[in-house]
C-alpha cells in the first residue's frame, strides 16, 4: 500500500473511532466522558504523531499512563451505566484507584516493550526511559514496579473489601 493510501486509512480509522466514541457519549448524555476520551486521544496523538512525537523524548510512558488510566478507564466507567444515573454520579475512589492501576500496568508494559529495541531506539534518536537507564537498571525498575503494582493491588483490595456482604 502506498504512503498516501496508508494515511487515508489511518485518518479514516481515527475519524470513525472518534465518531463512535462521541456518538456513544452523546447518547449517554455524558459530556465528562467525551472530554475524558478526547484527552486520551490527544495523549495518543502527541505521543506518536508529528510534529510532537513525544515518545522520542521518553514521554511515552507518562502519556500512556494518562491516556489508558485516568482518562479512558474513567470515561468508559461513566459510559457503562444508564445515562440518568451516570450524569449525577460522582467519581468514586474505587474508580479512580482502578484507573491508576490500569495506567500503571499499561505504562509498565510499554516500558518492557523497549528491552529488545534499545540499540534501534538509540540509532534513530529515540530516548525512551530504557535507553536513558540502560537495560540493567531498567530490569531493576521492572522488578520494583511489579512489586509496587502488586502492593497497590493488595492495599486497594484490603481498603475496598466490603466484609459486610
Amino acid at each position: 500500500m502506498s504512503r498516501s493510501g496508508t494515511l487515508v486509512v489511518a485518518i479514516t480509522s481515527l475519524v470513525l473511532g472518534v465518531s463512535g466514541l462521541v456518538w456513544t457519549s452523546w447518547t449517554a448524555s455524558n459530556i465528562r466522558a467525551i472530554l475524558l476520551l478526547a484527552s486520551a486521544i490527544l495523549c495518543g496523538c502527541v505521543y506518536q504523531c508529528p510534529p510532537f512525537r513525544l515518545n522520542y523524548q521518553g514521554l511515552g510512558e507518562p502519556l500512556c499512563f494518562a491516556a489508558f488510566g485516568p482518562f479512558a478507564t474513567t470515561a468508559f466507567y461513566l459510559l457503562l451505566g444508564t445515562s440518568s444515573e451516570m450524569r449525577q454520579i460522582p467519581l468514586s475512589t474505587r474508580v479512580l484507584s482502578s484507573s491508576l492501576l490500569v495506567g500503571f500496568t499499561t505504562s509498565l508494559i510499554l516500558f518492557c516493550s523497549h528491552f529488545h529495541q534499545v540499540e534501534g531506539d538509540l540509532a534513530v534518536g529515540k530516548f525512551s526511559p530504557l535507553v536513558r537507564l540502560g537495560t540493567e537498571k531498567g530490569a531493576f525498575v521492572v522488578r520494583l514496579a511489579i512489586r509496587l503494582l502488586y502492593s497497590m493491588l493488595l492495599v486497594l483490595v484490603v481498603v475496598f473489601l466490603d466484609i459486610t456482604q
